[in-house]
């Protein structure tokens, strides 16, 4: 999937699976249980997460990112520069690679590095 901007948007319990995307940005938001797999390249990534859903995004490589999450949800995403990550609730955010981090956490979720 080749595009300057890509949206993605996932209510209830539906669920998706994109190998390669190649674009300037991503916006994915999900909200119920519903799940999103994504691969390829992007320099910026924008992900809403709420509810118990997830966010896979270990093979799509970014400059930067923002992970969102209100509620059990959890979001993996791989960045190399920046990272604004908040979680709400219990939801967990675990990013690959070493960017600058700013983090905000209400509730037991973690915001961790993936090893």
């Amino acid at each position: 999937l080749k595009s300057d901007q890509v949206s993605i948007n996932i209510n209830g319990s539906g669920s998706a699976a994109i190998p390669t995307i190649n674009s300037q940005s991503l916006n994915a938001d999900l909200s119920g249980n519903g799940t999103l797999q994504v691969g390829g390249q992007t320099s910026d990534q924008k992900i809403n997460l709420s509810g118990s859903g997830s966010f896979n995004g270990e093979n799509l490589v970014s400059k930067t990112a923002v992970a969102n999450t209100n509620g059990s949800g959890d979001i993996l995403v791989k960045v190399s520069d920046t990272l604004v990550a908040t979680s709400n609730g219990s939801g967990d955010i675990t990013y690959i690679g070493s960017p600058t981090v700013t983090q905000r956490r209400n509730g037991s979720g973690t915001i961790t590095q993936k090893s």
